[in-house]
């Protein structure tokens, strides 16, 4: 069960992260005049930092179980989260199905739970919703299939740039 929940995960944030990367998709710059701004500071990593290379996050976390490389986005996992580099720099990260966010957000939650926890301003994308933190330049979307979230990414909107 835990390797099939972990499958669907990666799955998702692999998913979102490609949608995030090609020229005609919309993605959370597309969005960020149409929502209010969330503060996302709270959602931070604090062991791992986003806009760090490749090299000091296997520094920080240790070899990866795995990685992943589709040829513009490179995929660090780790029994906890999964991170994603763009240029060698590291620009989102996922949270395994142990960890909820700092409002208390997992996998498995429902769409509604996420908006009593996040707020009504968010965007949908891509059976996402999302939240824009405008100061912070951060973006937390919640993949959700069937009602249910399948996958969180919190990411730089410099991955988007």
């Amino acid at each position: 069960m835990k390797r099939w929940l972990v499958g669907i995960m990666l799955a998702c944030g692999v998913m979102m992260l490609l949608s995030a990367c090609g020229e005609k998709s919309k993605t959370p710059l597309t969005y960020i005049d149409m929502v209010h701004s969330t503060d996302l500071s709270a959602e931070l990593n604090e062991n791992v930092k986003l806009g760090i290379s490749e090299q000091e996050l296997v520094t920080q976390a240790g070899k990866p179980e795995r990685t992943l490389n589709n040829g513009r986005v490179f995929m660090f996992m780790y029994e906890n989260y999964q991170y994603s580099s763009l240029d060698n720099v590291v620009l989102a990260y996922s949270p395994g199905p142990a960890l909820a966010t700092a409002k208390g957000a997992k996998l498995g939650a429902t769409k509604e739970s996420v908006e009593k926890l996040y707020g009504n301003s968010f965007y949908t994308r891509d059976g996402a919703i999302g939240y824009i933190d405008k100061d912070k330049r951060l973006a937390l979307e919640f993949a959700v299939k069937d009602d249910r979230v399948a996958a969180i990414t919190l990411s730089s909107l410099k991955l988007y740039e």
